[in-house]
């Protein structure tokens, strides 16, 4: 996942923890709505 000169590795899993998904959306420097509207993409 990258934004601009940012970015994170998510593990391509069936299933994902809450905490590692909100960490790695953290990291990415993007808000939550901003992951979501991305993923529906």
């Amino acid at each position: 996942m990258r934004r601009d000169d940012k970015g994170c590795v998510i593990p391509q899993h069936k299933q994902l923890a809450v905490g590692t998904l909100r960490s790695a959306i953290r990291q990415a420097g993007i808000s939550v709505e901003e992951f979501v509207e991305a993923y529906k993409k």
